[in-house]
């Protein structure tokens, strides 16, 4: 996995082995990139990463059913998330993982049984390990993205159609709704 702050000056690479680095690539037009920190936080392959420069964390998420943050600027170790505990099933593995600047951690789970047709989940945390909410969609899920505002994302899955999610108020018991199930100007043409 690889992912570079907004700014692209740090960038992070995951492996197979667990292992998270964080480069710095400010004088990559000068083919220079010095290695800041690494540390291995899982036991098994790291396969989604992400980092929020204004909130200086970065999140990876492991097979290993764990999701641990860590401070960008100094790699300090913050915590373990356990999103698999949630679900109270060991048919999921996470997939995609994406840090908001409002503070929410969005995780995609996904079924590994495909015979028993379990559907995909999108778990919402707080950057604290909070669980706000956890819900079934209505399809595999292909593709995450998070928009600037941090309050709404889109995800791509295996109905052709981009669906995109809105993050409401806290003290509501729907912190998760689908806005209109597919974005404006976007038709039904990716199957």
């Amino acid at each position: 996995a690889i992912c570079s702050t907004r700014d692209n000056k740090s960038l992070f690479t995951a492996s197979a082995d667990g292992l998270l680095a964080k480069w710095d690539i400010s004088l990559l037009k000068q083919r220079k990139a010095t290695l800041e920190w690494y540390t291995c936080d899982h036991n098994l392959a790291v396969i989604s990463i992400d980092a929020c420069k204004t909130l200086d964390i970065i999140a990876s998420g492991s097979l290993d059913g764990n999701i641990s943050l860590r401070m960008i600027s100094t790699g300090k170790f913050l915590d373990i998330i356990c999103p698999l505990k949630a679900l109270k099933e060991a048919n999921y593995d996470i997939r995609f993982i994406r840090l908001s600047v409002r503070g929410y951690l969005i995780v995609i789970l996904k079924s590994k049984d495909n015979i028993a047709q379990l559907t995909d989940h999108i778990a919402v945390y707080t950057i604290n390990g909070e669980l706000l909410c956890i819900k079934a969609v209505e399809e595999k899920v292909y593709a995450l993205a998070l928009e600037d505002s941090g309050y709404h994302f889109v995800t791509g899955g295996s109905s052709g159609r981009l669906l995109k999610y809105e993050l409401l108020s806290l003290a509501s018991d729907n912190l998760l709704e689908k806005i209109d199930g597919v974005l404006p100007g976007i038709e039904n043409t990716f199957k």
